[in-house]
Formats: C-alpha cells, sequence, structure tokens
C-alpha cells in the first residue's frame, strides 16, 4: 500500500542531510528509496508515464523536494501537549480549543483509528494525534470595562473552535508526525492526479469542438454570417486552449505537469503561526487589555485552495478513553422497556 510506503520513506530519510536522492551522495540505499518513491507515484498519478524514456530521472528532484518540504512543514507543528483531566484548566490551549475535558475526552473516544491502535497495541499507555480544527471569528455586541464603568455595547470578536478531526493517531510522536506527512504527501499525489485528469478533459473537449467547428467551417459558404461565427467561436478556442495552464496534447506535456506540481509543493501546502490573545469566554482582546487575557498560539495548515485548519498535537491517555457504546444492547434495552 501507498500509505504503508510513504510511512517506511518518511522514517528512512528522517535526520538526512542534502539530497538523499542522489547516490553519489548519499549511497545506493537511499537512491534505490527514490526509485521506489517514483515507480508508487507514478502508479497514482498517471501508469502511462513509464512509457517516456528517462521518466524516473526527471522526476527524482522533484519528487525529493516534495518529500522534503513536507517533512520540514510537518515538523513546524508544535510538540505534542498533554491532554489530561488535571492539566486541562491550566493550558490555555486546551482551554481555548476545547469546550471543556469532556469535550476533548469525546474527540478522541469517538475515533475509529484511535480504538484501532489502542486495540492493536495493548502495551500504549497515551495515544499521539494531530487534532485538527476549524476556527470561526465572529463580531458580535458584548460587555467591557472601560475603566470603573462598564459598557454593553462594545464591539467583540469572539474566537471559536468547531470539527475537531483526529488525524494520523500513533503509538507516541514520532509515528504520529510521520503519519501526518503520509496524509499530506498523499494530499499532493490527489491533487496532482487531479490536475492531469482536468487539464486532460478541459483540452480534449476544446479539441473536438475545435473538429466539430472546422468541418462545419469547410461547409460553410465564403462571406456568410455564418463562417464569421465559426470563425469566431474557433479564435475563442483558440484563445481557451492558449490559457490552458498545461498544454496536454502529449505523455510529455503530461509529465512536465507531475514534475512542476511536485516540484512546487509550496503552491499546494502551507502553514502559518499565529498568536491570540483571549480571555476565558473566548473573546479577543487588544494589547491595552493584555492583563484580561492569556496567549493562545495557533497553528493552522492549509491544503490547496481548502479553508487553513487550526492544527494541534496532543497525547491522550488511554485511561481516560471513555468505554464503547454497545448500540446493540441499548437497542435490546429500549425494545424491552417500549414492551413493557
Amino acid at each position: 500500500m501507498l500509505s504503508d510506503f510513504l510511512y517506511e520513506t518518511f522514517r528512512f530519510i528522517k535526520g538526512d542531510t542534502g539530497p538523499w536522492y542522489d547516490e553519489e551522495k548519499v549511497g545506493a540505499r537511499c537512491a534505490q528509496r527514490m526509485e521506489q518513491a517514483v515507480d508508487r507515484v507514478t502508479e497514482q498519478i498517471s501508469p502511462k508515464l513509464r512509457a517516456i524514456p528517462g521518466y524516473q530521472k526527471r522526476l527524482r528532484a522533484p519528487m525529493a523536494a516534495a518529500f522534503e518540504y513536507i517533512d520540514a512543514l510537518a515538523e513546524t507543528v508544535p510538540a505534542p501537549m498533554r491532554g489530561t483531566r488535571a492539566g486541562f484548566f491550566d493550558s490555555p490551549e486546551l482551554s481555548a480549543f476545547f469546550v471543556n475535558f469532556q469535550h476533548l475526552q469525546e474527540v478522541f473516544s469517538s475515533s475509529r483509528d484511535v480504538r484501532d491502535l489502542l486495540c492493536e497495541a495493548p502495551e500504549t499507555e497515551a495515544c499521539y494525534a494531530l487534532i485538527c480544527m476549524d476556527r470561526e471569528d465572529r463580531r458580535q455586541l458584548g460587555m467591557a470595562l472601560a475603566g470603573d464603568e462598564v459598557r454593553r455595547d462594545v464591539m467583540q470578536t469572539a474566537v471559536s473552535f468547531t470539527n475537531h478531526q483526529v488525524i494520523s493517531p500513533g503509538p507516541d510522536e514520532e509515528a504520529a508526525r510521520c503519519a501526518l506527512k503520509c496524509c499530506m504527501f498523499k494530499a499532493l499525489v490527489q491533487h496532482t492526479r487531479r490536475l492531469v485528469a482536468e487539464n486532460a478533459a478541459r483540452g480534449q473537449a476544446i479539441a473536438q469542438r475545435r473538429a466539430a467547428l472546422t468541418r462545419r467551417l469547410a461547409r460553410a459558404a465564403a462571406g456568410s454570417a455564418q463562417r464569421i461565427e465559426l470563425q469566431a467561436e474557433l479564435t475563442g478556442l483558440e484563445r481557451q486552449r492558449g490559457e490552458l495552464p498545461w498544454p496536454l496534447e502529449t505523455l510529455e506535456d503530461r509529465l512536465a505537469i507531475v514534475v512542476d506540481v511536485l516540484g512546487h509543493p509550496e503552491r499546494f501546502l502551507a502553514s502559518c503561526r499565529e498568536e491570540l490573545s483571549l480571555d476565558r469566554m473566548g473573546i479577543q482582546i487588544d494589547g491595552a487589555r493584555a492583563d484580561q487575557s492569556r496567549s493562545v498560539p495557533v497553528s493552522q495548515i492549509q491544503i490547496g485552495g481548502g479553508k487553513p485548519r487550526v492544527a494541534l498535537m496532543l497525547s491522550f491517555p488511554r485511561s481516560e478513553v471513555l468505554p464503547e457504546t454497545d448500540f446493540l444492547h441499548q437497542a435490546e434495552l429500549f425494545l424491552m422497556a417500549t414492551a413493557q
């Protein structure tokens, strides 16, 4: 499976420096891993690319750029925080990102991946994972202290975090971070495959329409209104064809897309970090009232053109995971109760 291969690859290159795909600098073992990576990714994006002589050599540097960028990007996510009941209220981040400890507990306990991990590794005392969530900023009227006077018509920004999702759980930080890198790389590969397919479809549609218009133009009378309209539409199609990000008339064109996208992963994946000053109610506080707030560091990851998601690495103890609900047993109890 691609996921297993990527996981092994990111663990393999961890700590390496320099172009690990260059056999002369890093040795045959590293170079062999890159050859395998090129083959796996080519199979996922477009197997026909294997018909191009030297395609592996042309993909080595772009693939290495993608691996190294994602490896560094995932490392920017701060070290895991301990998601314990005892430390919840002492943590500005946890009390800002979750309604209460029970909310945090339910997020982990509802994850099928977390339960599978703890079941497969019974010796594991804690689960490490990335929590992704949406950030919502709402402007609203509220109360604020102005000197000794309480004002009730102050415009404020309320910050909340919703749609929590457990990503890439693992038995330790290294495993969870490595799994995150795999998720990012797979997203980049899927993005590349989608671009190739979309551009091919657009190019094919334009070519088919152009062929149909050319046949009609050959039958149109010289100087007729129909001929003028057909020529105008043909001109418009040529303009559309010229505006395509990449031409896709040959396999070489398709390979050029893959080289371009994998070689510039920063166009698709990005991260940023921001410090928020929030009070206990999640209201953003300005600098003049900093003594009333707590500093909450917020790391965000953006994939493609999607909305940036807040990312938080957490370790959650096995002992705090809620028992799994037995819905069948509950249904039987319900039926028994209704039958009485």
